[in-house]
């Protein structure tokens, strides 16, 4: 897949990605391996997207995508290049800015989230349906939109944005702001 890239963290072994998949016990999307193997950390050029919200009104958001790897380094030249590829541990690779409790505490689980927009919503692989699955629905999480379940338990709302992870970056155009 290529992508003009507005940001990146550069180049990561896909290895590191698909073993951390295969850690959490699900398997990413081919096409999203490889993007994230080429821009780690990726904010897309092409980085907004509108869709129907849960009103069946139309709205929008923009997205950068989770990096993978220890510790975040800003990479400015060749010297920090070299500093932030030393600090990826190959045998037990995490992904920055997604705690577990991210995927389990407060939704639903089976929803694997890999991005997020400006606003605090997420972008999620989601695998609810279907667990084995390497082209999970693309779903967004309301960071602030409570539905109740029962009056001593919620959940964040959730919409499906796409049918798989190339749909969704098919969405994605230049913000005209």
């Amino acid at each position: 897949m290529n992508i003009d890239v507005s940001r990146d963290h550069g180049l990561i072994d896909r290895k590191i990605i698909e073993n951390y998949a295969k850690s959490i016990g699900y398997k990413f999307p081919k096409s999203y391996v490889e993007l994230l193997s080429k821009h780690n950390g990726l904010t897309p050029q092409k980085n907004y997207f509108e869709f129907l919200d849960h009103n069946n009104e139309m709205t929008d958001r923009d997205v950068y995508f989770y990096s993978y790897g220890y510790e975040e380094i800003e990479i400015w030249d060749e010297e920090d290049r070299k500093k932030y590829e030393d600090s990826i541990k190959k045998y037990e690779a995490i992904e920055l800015n997604q705690p577990d409790e991210h995927m389990y505490e407060f939704m639903d689980k089976h929803i694997v989230i890999f991005g997020e927009c400006a606003g605090g919503d997420l972008l999620a692989f989601d695998y609810r349906d279907e667990l084995n699955t390497d082209e999970p629905p693309i779903t967004l999480i309301y960071h602030d939109d409570l539905i109740e379940i029962s009056p001593t338990e919620n959940k964040l709302r959730t919409i499906t944005l796409a049918n798989n992870f190339t749909s969704f970056m098919a969405l994605l155009k230049e913000d005209n702001f």
